[in-house]
């Protein structure tokens, strides 16, 4: 654990945001703490009861992933198939909808969100997805939320602690994910970073003006298309996500990004055990610079099946 203190410390020592960046997204004197999926460690991962949990815990931002149903419902769920984390396989009623299709750039057979509706895969249960190690008393208690029911759950509980949860007063905001955009596009010629967008201007929080004030908003994506939508389209906050190894112009990105997620492994050069030229770089940029995703599954439980983004 002592490379991740030093490692943050170092990025917040050095970190520089964009003039117009969202005030909400900075905070001084200690790092701002984002619930990965909500409280995963304890509750299945995505679901209104983790993003609760978390909430109450003093989280500043949940996090979460946005995909879509069969009727083009925005729903909660880090993955587009249902086998790693539901009991899809103990529902005899939908076995034949199981499909191969090409996803990441690899063939894979599973149940995909898209061939269902919201109210069909609401009869499924979500387990814990990072076990051993996690807790799974829980498994198969909860079923997926939609985006809406997550910002209306925030804003009810904003709006009942009024920034009073916390010695800084600051709003519990949400930080959310669009996943494989480029697969929607395919299927549907559909922009998810639109869909989302446009589910925020109904809750009147499009805006950083808006949102500071009931809801922070905070958006992210691995694909560049949809970060070019967004940084085209909102003067809300969002993050290029890149995967380690990953081929990227980051002189580009600083045009439609307020900042950029990186693995560990593209901001520390273990070789010579310093930060790397990459983060100078977006710092140069202006870019406001993370990490994804900070775990002690391995350390302390030797699981190697941790899922991150």
């Amino acid at each position: 654990m002592r490379f991740v203190v030093v490692l943050v410390a170092c990025l917040l020592a050095l970190a520089a945001a964009k003039p117009n960046s969202a005030p909400y997204i900075h905070q001084s004197g200690r790092p701002l703490n984002i619930a990965h999926r909500g409280l995963a460690s304890i509750l299945p991962e995505n679901t209104l009861e983790a993003f609760s949990a978390a909430l109450y815990q003093g989280a500043d931002f949940i996090e979460l992933d946005v995909v879509y149903t069969k009727d083009k419902e925005l729903m909660v769920m880090h993955d587009p198939f249902l086998t790693r984390i539901t009991n899809i396989r103990s529902k005899p009623e939908f076995a034949t909808r199981y499909e191969t299709r090409v996803y990441n750039g690899k063939s894979q057979t599973d149940w995909w969100t898209d061939k269902f509706t919201f109210a069909e895969l609401t009869t499924l249960g979500i387990k814990q997805a990072q076990a051993p190690g996690r807790l799974t008393i829980f498994d198969y208690k909860f079923t997926f939320p939609l985006l809406s029911d997550v910002i209306e759950m925030v804003l009810n509980f904003n709006k009942q602690h009024q920034g009073k949860r916390n010695p800084d007063g600051r709003l519990a905001g949400i930080l959310i994910e669009a996943k494989d955009s480029q697969m929607y596009r395919d299927l549907y010629n559909r922009e998810i970073g639109e869909d989302i967008l446009n589910l925020l201007k109904k809750y009147n929080i499009e805006t950083i003006d808006k949102a500071k004030l009931v809801c922070p908003i905070y958006l992210h994506s691995f694909d560049y298309g949809t970060i070019k939508y967004w940084g085209g389209n909102t003067e809300l906050p969002n993050n290029f996500l890149v995967y380690g190894g990953e081929k990227f112009n980051l002189t580009d990105v600083a045009i439609y990004a307020t900042g950029v997620g990186f693995e560990d492994r593209n901001l520390w050069d273990y070789t010579e055990n310093k930060i790397s030229d990459t983060f100078y770089e977006a710092k140069k940029l202006g870019l406001i610079v993370h990490i994804w995703t900070f775990k002690d599954d391995e350390i302390f439980f030797n699981a190697k099946n941790n899922i991150v983004s």
